[in-house]
Protein backbone atom coordinates (compact mmCIF):
# COMPACT_ATOMS: atom_id res chain seq x y z
CA UNK A 1 0.00 0.00 0.00
CA UNK A 2 1.31 3.43 -0.94
CA UNK A 3 0.78 6.24 1.54
CA UNK A 4 0.32 9.73 0.15
CA UNK A 5 0.87 12.86 2.13
CA UNK A 6 -1.92 15.46 2.22
CA UNK A 7 0.25 17.74 0.06
CA UNK A 8 0.72 15.01 -2.58
CA UNK A 9 -2.98 14.26 -2.50
CA UNK A 10 -3.84 17.96 -2.94
CA UNK A 11 -1.35 18.25 -5.82
CA UNK A 12 -2.81 15.20 -7.53
CA UNK A 13 -6.33 16.54 -7.06
CA UNK A 14 -5.27 19.87 -8.53
CA UNK A 15 -3.67 18.19 -11.55
CA UNK A 16 -6.74 16.05 -12.15
CA UNK A 17 -8.96 19.15 -11.93
CA UNK A 18 -6.73 20.98 -14.44
CA UNK A 19 -6.89 18.02 -16.80
CA UNK A 20 -10.69 17.81 -16.51
CA UNK A 21 -10.99 21.55 -17.15
CA UNK A 22 -8.72 21.38 -20.23
CA UNK A 23 -10.82 18.53 -21.66
CA UNK A 24 -14.02 20.45 -20.98
CA UNK A 25 -12.65 23.65 -22.53
CA UNK A 26 -11.50 21.73 -25.59
CA UNK A 27 -15.02 20.34 -26.03
CA UNK A 28 -16.55 23.81 -25.59
CA UNK A 29 -14.18 25.30 -28.16
CA UNK A 30 -14.72 22.61 -30.77
CA UNK A 31 -18.52 22.49 -30.56
CA UNK A 32 -20.91 25.43 -30.65
CA UNK A 33 -23.61 23.01 -29.55
CA UNK A 34 -21.66 22.13 -26.38
CA UNK A 35 -20.78 25.77 -25.75
CA UNK A 36 -24.45 26.79 -26.08
CA UNK A 37 -25.58 24.08 -23.67
CA UNK A 38 -22.90 24.98 -21.13
CA UNK A 39 -23.43 28.75 -21.41
CA UNK A 40 -27.20 28.59 -21.17
CA UNK A 41 -27.23 29.00 -17.38
CA UNK A 42 -25.37 32.30 -17.80
CA UNK A 43 -27.64 33.86 -20.42
CA UNK A 44 -30.94 32.45 -19.08
CA UNK A 45 -30.37 31.60 -15.40
CA UNK A 46 -34.09 31.35 -14.59
CA UNK A 47 -35.07 29.19 -17.58
CA UNK A 48 -34.10 25.55 -18.03
CA UNK A 49 -32.92 24.64 -21.52
CA UNK A 50 -35.23 22.13 -23.19
CA UNK A 51 -32.92 20.66 -25.80
CA UNK A 52 -34.24 20.22 -29.32
CA UNK A 53 -32.73 18.82 -32.49
CA UNK A 54 -32.85 22.24 -34.17
CA UNK A 55 -30.12 23.60 -31.85
CA UNK A 56 -27.72 20.95 -33.09
CA UNK A 57 -28.61 21.59 -36.74
CA UNK A 58 -28.28 25.38 -36.49
CA UNK A 59 -25.01 24.96 -34.57
CA UNK A 60 -23.59 22.83 -37.38
CA UNK A 61 -24.45 25.48 -39.97
CA UNK A 62 -22.94 28.26 -37.84
CA UNK A 63 -19.77 26.22 -37.30
CA UNK A 64 -19.46 25.86 -41.09
CA UNK A 65 -19.78 29.61 -41.49
CA UNK A 66 -17.29 30.39 -38.69
CA UNK A 67 -14.64 28.07 -40.06
CA UNK A 68 -15.01 29.34 -43.63
CA UNK A 69 -16.08 25.91 -44.90
CA UNK A 70 -19.56 27.11 -45.80
CA UNK A 71 -18.20 29.04 -48.81
CA UNK A 72 -16.02 26.08 -49.80
CA UNK A 73 -18.99 23.70 -49.79
CA UNK A 74 -21.53 26.18 -51.19
CA UNK A 75 -19.51 28.61 -53.32
CA UNK A 76 -22.57 29.95 -55.14
CA UNK A 77 -24.47 30.83 -51.97
CA UNK A 78 -24.33 34.32 -50.47
CA UNK A 79 -25.16 33.20 -46.96
CA UNK A 80 -27.69 31.48 -44.82
CA UNK A 81 -31.20 32.47 -43.74
CA UNK A 82 -32.46 30.73 -40.62
CA UNK A 83 -36.22 30.77 -40.09
CA UNK A 84 -37.52 29.40 -36.81
CA UNK A 85 -40.75 30.06 -34.92
CA UNK A 86 -40.78 32.67 -32.16
CA UNK A 87 -39.59 31.60 -28.68
CA UNK A 88 -37.28 28.85 -29.95
CA UNK A 89 -34.10 30.55 -28.63
CA UNK A 90 -32.80 31.40 -32.09
CA UNK A 91 -31.61 34.82 -30.89
CA UNK A 92 -29.92 33.29 -27.85
CA UNK A 93 -28.02 30.86 -30.04
CA UNK A 94 -27.36 32.99 -33.12
CA UNK A 95 -27.06 36.53 -31.78
CA UNK A 96 -25.74 36.01 -28.26
CA UNK A 97 -23.80 32.74 -27.98
CA UNK A 98 -22.46 32.23 -31.52
CA UNK A 99 -20.41 35.46 -31.69
CA UNK A 100 -18.85 34.77 -28.28
CA UNK A 101 -17.96 31.21 -29.26
CA UNK A 102 -16.58 32.34 -32.63
CA UNK A 103 -14.38 35.00 -30.97
CA UNK A 104 -12.71 32.29 -28.87
CA UNK A 105 -11.56 30.48 -32.03
CA UNK A 106 -11.41 33.34 -34.51
CA UNK A 107 -10.77 36.56 -32.55
CA UNK A 108 -10.65 38.77 -35.65
CA UNK A 109 -14.22 37.84 -36.66
CA UNK A 110 -16.59 40.79 -36.83
CA UNK A 111 -20.33 40.65 -36.30
CA UNK A 112 -23.09 43.09 -37.05
CA UNK A 113 -26.14 42.23 -34.99
CA UNK A 114 -29.39 44.05 -35.67
CA UNK A 115 -33.02 43.74 -34.73
CA UNK A 116 -36.39 45.25 -35.55
CA UNK A 117 -36.19 46.88 -32.11
CA UNK A 118 -33.36 48.99 -30.71
CA UNK A 119 -34.22 47.76 -27.20
CA UNK A 120 -34.04 44.11 -28.25
CA UNK A 121 -30.70 44.65 -29.99
CA UNK A 122 -29.42 46.34 -26.82
CA UNK A 123 -30.70 43.47 -24.65
CA UNK A 124 -28.86 40.94 -26.84
CA UNK A 125 -25.70 43.00 -26.68
CA UNK A 126 -25.92 43.17 -22.88
CA UNK A 127 -26.41 39.38 -22.67
CA UNK A 128 -23.43 38.84 -24.99
CA UNK A 129 -21.28 41.13 -22.86
CA UNK A 130 -22.54 39.52 -19.63
CA UNK A 131 -21.62 36.11 -21.00
CA UNK A 132 -18.09 37.29 -21.77
CA UNK A 133 -17.64 38.93 -18.36
CA UNK A 134 -19.27 36.07 -16.42
CA UNK A 135 -17.21 34.11 -13.94
CA UNK A 136 -18.06 30.93 -15.87
CA UNK A 137 -16.57 32.32 -19.10
CA UNK A 138 -13.60 34.10 -17.52
CA UNK A 139 -12.52 30.96 -15.64
CA UNK A 140 -12.37 29.07 -18.92
CA UNK A 141 -11.32 31.64 -21.51
CA UNK A 142 -10.40 34.82 -19.62
CA UNK A 143 -6.67 34.34 -20.10
CA UNK A 144 -7.08 34.84 -23.86
CA UNK A 145 -10.29 36.80 -24.22
CA UNK A 146 -11.18 40.06 -22.47
CA UNK A 147 -13.11 43.17 -23.38
CA UNK A 148 -11.23 46.43 -23.72
CA UNK A 149 -12.19 48.70 -20.83
CA UNK A 150 -12.35 51.81 -22.97
CA UNK A 151 -14.58 50.13 -25.63
CA UNK A 152 -17.02 48.33 -23.34
CA UNK A 153 -20.38 49.89 -24.26
CA UNK A 154 -23.72 48.33 -25.02
CA UNK A 155 -23.62 49.29 -28.68
CA UNK A 156 -19.92 48.66 -29.35
CA UNK A 157 -17.26 46.62 -27.62
CA UNK A 158 -13.94 45.07 -28.57
CA UNK A 159 -11.60 42.49 -27.18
Amino acid sequence: MIAYSQQQSDSLGSLLEQRRRLRENSQLESSLRSFFQAAWHVIEPETPLCWSWHYALVSEWLELISSGHFKEIYPDQFGLIINLPPRTSKSSLITIVWPVWAWILYPATRFLCASYSDKLAGDHSIKRRNLITSQWFQERFGSRFRLKDDRNRIDHYEQ
